[in-house]
């Protein structure tokens, strides 16, 4: 025997159903708008720090993007030979837009020792011809780097 209680009851259960499943997308607001790109850019250092890093063992780099204010899109790391002279990295990230500005890190490190630290903002753009090849300027952020005085005693004696 059918109540008004539960024949009102299932109807508000199947509108319910319905209306979830209408609303969930995953971009409600541009269906089918992800638009694939890129990421690409060059590690710079300055003329003294370059000296300086070809005597570190650097041998594996982590490379973060994110979409501003604090969505991360990607984080991949890729291990390298001490004698490879080009190391190229696939980024790809899925774009909201045909082109965004996205925060990228680089870390550069030893084994687990972080060395170097870069970060900029890219403008990171879809298509074949995608992103030109910014340059990060790289810190290093290694042990002692935030070391003001070295003081050596005792003095030499000659």
């Amino acid at each position: 025997m059918r109540t008004p209680l539960r024949v009102a009851g299932r109807t508000a259960l199947t509108a319910l159903l319905l209306l979830a499943t209408a609303t969930c997308t995953d971009q409600p607001t541009e269906p089918g708008g992800g638009h694939a790109a890129q990421v690409r850019f060059t590690p710079t250092f300055s003329p003294s720090l370059g000296a300086f890093a070809a005597g570190l063992p650097l041998d594996n780099i982590t490379v973060t993007v994110i979409r501003p204010v604090a969505e991360t899109l990607t984080v991949r790391n890729a291990l390298f030979a001490a004698t490879d002279s080009v190391l190229q990295i696939d980024v790809p990230v899925e774009l909201l837009a045909p082109s965004e500005s996205l925060q990228v890190t680089l870390d550069l490190l030893s084994g687990t020792t972080l060395l170097f630290r870069g970060t900029r903002t890219i403008l990171v753009t879809s298509g074949p011809d995608g992103t030109m090849a910014p340059s990060i300027p790289m810190t290093f952020v290694g042990p002692g780097a935030d070391i003001a005085f070295l003081n050596i005693a005792p003095s030499d004696t000659v």
